[in-house]
């Protein structure tokens, strides 16, 4: 068995192992924008809360309802941050996932390689038979002859 054909499983191995990998990094860089999505509207809503509290402020304001407003944005600035913290975790995971897989693709173009220049050399190989025993048939047929 030539080596470039010895090859085939290993590459089809770490094609498989690639596509995985392509697919895991896709998926988490998916889930980071679904996390800044979130943490943007999470910011959206409270610039909006904010500026209703202002305009009602104006107008007057109990002091449980100024209460209620402290203890909202105090709850909702935590929900940001926890938030802004599961979108640097969704980051770090995708930074892996990106290191993984290029390593992957590294792998897989490494063996593609070895295997173009396994079957160069075999190629190359064949020929040179070929003609070796090209050579050899011309002159067994027409070797010397005597007049």
């Amino acid at each position: 068995m030539a080596s470039s054909d010895r090859f085939k499983p290993v590459r089809r191995v770490a094609e498989n192992r690639e596509r995985k990998a392509a697919k895991s990094f896709g998926d988490a860089q998916q889930r980071v924008q679904e996390q800044e999505g979130k943490l943007q509207q999470l910011r959206i809503f409270e610039l909006e809360y904010q500026k209703r509290f202002e305009d009602t402020s104006r107008c007057g304001m109990a002091s449980s309802q100024l209460q209620e407003y402290q203890s909202f944005m105090a709850k909702l600035q935590i929900t940001i941050k926890q938030q802004e913290m599961m979108v640097e975790q969704s980051r770090r995971e995708s930074g892996s996932k990106k290191l993984h897989w290029q390593q992957k693709y590294t792998r897989t173009q490494a063996i593609g390689k070895a295997m173009d220049r396994f079957s160069r050399e075999e190629h190359l190989a064949r020929e040179r038979n070929e003609q070796k025993e090209s050579d050899e048939f011309g002159l067994r047929k027409g070797g010397p002859r005597e007049i």
